[in-house]
């Protein structure tokens, strides 16, 4: 068990007061868990030298001397890594943003936009709001149907597509989400639209109208299959491409030749194994799980709305989808092992050959993240590492962010990463 012990988050514009005089900071002796393949997973006594928010150097305690300029931060020998990405996350506020980087998360894509989430990550960018670096779509767009919700914009023609996009454009939003009812026509048009705009464009496996007998009688109206050749960024939920693409079957041998046709277009998927694990188990408790440790981190209000959805599985039977839960954990392992992208926030092309104006890599010629989160049960550590930036020149931003020592104390084994969002959240029934 690696005890993880965060210090301080250095950030760009964010550096801690005392430090905000000087151009330099050095780290000094921490155990560093590296992020590249080619070094020690720990190398103890180590310090990390940051200038003009950029990580210069790295290396043995002892050989760094800092002159009386630069702000020291002793890190008497505890653990220091990266921060974490979360590819898929819903914020409520702002006290969310704390909670996250309280448990290490330094960068989050924020799924389902509102006007106060430009107004968050202005703020976070410009210094002024401490929070983790924050992309967001906009509003989500689906069509009318079961799975339609009341933060969703609702569109059925191209027309309507259209506007929405256009105006989630004109408001500032470079990245749409796409929902499961999408109509085709609207859907070909978000896509249309969104490569002449620029946007990417990442969501659920839009499947068409959902009419009576579909899928158990009747065929979704987009094949999955169809949606592989449309440069989404990410394909969201294991559970909704079990859905979609095996038509719910579980299915060992036709999840591995789904998984195989996901790897030969490039697509990426973000698992988000938490969202439904934490179905599952409410069902099994009965409710109880809905007062676990981390609840307390839940807007209220938003827990008031999503009551009747507490109410929906703490009702259902003890052993409610324990099968599919491990169903899915099983289809993520499989999907690692064909070469799909898990979790990937990168850049992409979408169907338009249009470049993507998705975060770029980390870099010194950038400071947005660009990495990938996996399941810290299912993948190994060194998946993370591989897809890792490189530490030098590293700007030193939410996205490449150092912990070490504070009150907050993180708990983890090796592997570890984010699969869905820290605080615990519960997703509406299909």
């Amino acid at each position: 068990m690696i005890r993880v012990f965060p210090l301080l988050f250095f950030m760009l514009g964010q550096l801690p007061a005392h430090a905000a005089d000087h151009d330099q900071t050095l780290i000094r002796n921490v155990q560093l868990i590296s992020m590249q393949l080619d070094r020690p997973l720990l190398e103890p006594g180590q310090s990390v030298l940051i200038s003009g928010g950029v990580i210069k150097a790295i290396g043995p305690a002892a050989t760094f001397e800092p002159a009386a300029e630069v702000d020291v931060i002793e890190g008497n020998g505890q653990y220091l890594l990266p921060g974490l990405i979360d590819a898929h996350v819903h914020i409520w506020d702002r006290t969310e943003l704390n909670a996250y980087l309280a448990y290490g998360v330094t960068a989050v894509r924020n799924a389902s936009g509102m006007p106060f989430h430009l107004e968050y990550a202005r703020a976070i960018e410009a210094g002024e709001l401490t929070g983790p670096y924050l992309q967001t779509t906009g509003p989500i767009l689906n069509s009318p149907g079961p799975n339609q919700q009341p933060n969703h914009k609702l569109i059925s023609t191209a027309e309507e597509a259209v506007a929405a996009v256009r105006d989630q454009y004109q408001q500032g939003y470079r990245h749409i989400k796409v929902y499961s009812n999408l109509s085709r026509a609207a859907y070909e048009a978000v896509l249309s639209e969104a490569a002449a705009l620029g946007m990417t464009v990442m969501g659920h496996s839009p499947e068409g109208l959902r009419d009576e007998g579909i899928p158990q009688e009747k065929p979704f109206h987009i094949a999955f299959e169809e949606i592989l050749d449309d440069g989404l960024v990410t394909l969201e939920h294991m559970e909704t491409i079990v859905w979609h693409g095996l038509y719910d079957a579980l299915d060992k041998e036709a999840l591995r030749e789904l998984a195989q046709n996901i790897a030969k277009t490039g697509n990426a998927v973000t698992p988000t194994l938490l969202a439904h694990h934490n179905l599952a188990e409410v069902a099994r408790t009965q409710g109880a799980y809905l007062a676990r440790p981390g609840t307390s981190l839940l807007n209220p209000f938003i827990s008031a709305l999503e009551q009747p959805v507490y109410d929906f599985w703490s009702a259902q039977p003890v052993g409610a989808r324990q099968k599919e839960d491990s169903f899915y954990q099983m289809s993520t392992r499989i999907m690692q092992e064909e070469g799909v992208p898990l979790s990937g926030w990168k850049r992409r092309r979408n169907r338009a050959s249009r470049p993507s104006c998705s975060t770029p890599s980390m870099g010194r010629s950038s400071n947005r993240p660009s990495a990938t989160a996996c399941p810290a049960s299912l993948l190994p550590f060194r998946s993370i590492r591989r897809r890792a930036t490189r530490w030098g020149g590293c700007r030193c931003t939410t996205a490449c962010v150092w912990l070490a020592v504070t009150p907050v104390r993180l708990r983890t084994t090796v592997p570890w990463a984010v699969a869905t969002t820290v605080a615990p959240r519960l997703a509406p029934p299909r």
